[in-house]
């Protein structure tokens, strides 16, 4: 028999891709975050591309689940609608109340100006500054 771990790739653990939150944290009750849904090539960074697609959903007052995610780049529609039943998005944290504010699109923009991001869960969103 291989070992353990035999025939995966670099960063993964068996059976949970990189980066990908592993069930739920020991005591807390709540799921780990993963990947910023504003990061959608998920490469721990938020590019250019990615930063226009919040400030659109700022700029809209509003967002909701897409009717077909797999036609959108992230799985939401632009502009207020009533379709909630999908995670909402990481940028929406405080409140979240299915707008991106001011503050919260400044976040983002942190995570593009430092050239990444990482998880944290103390952090106010479940994120930190920087790659780690």
């Amino acid at each position: 028999e291989g070992e353990e771990g035999e025939g995966l790739s670099e960063g993964q653990t068996e059976g949970v891709p990189e980066g990908v939150a592993e069930g739920i944290q020991e005591g807390e009750g709540e799921e780990l975050p993963s990947y910023h849904s504003a990061d959608t090539n998920r490469d721990w960074k938020v590019d250019l591309r990615e930063l226009l697609r919040v400030i659109q959903i700022f700029n809209s007052w509003g967002y909701h689940c897409a009717e077909n995610p797999a036609l959108t780049e992230d799985g939401y529609s632009i502009g207020s609608g009533t379709n909630h039943n999908c995670k909402p998005h990481s940028s929406d944290y405080n409140p979240q109340d299915w707008k991106v504010d001011l503050r919260e699109l400044l976040r983002v923009i942190q995570f593009f100006n430092s050239g990444g991001y990482h998880l944290n869960p103390l952090g106010e969103d479940g994120y930190g500054i920087g790659r780690t």
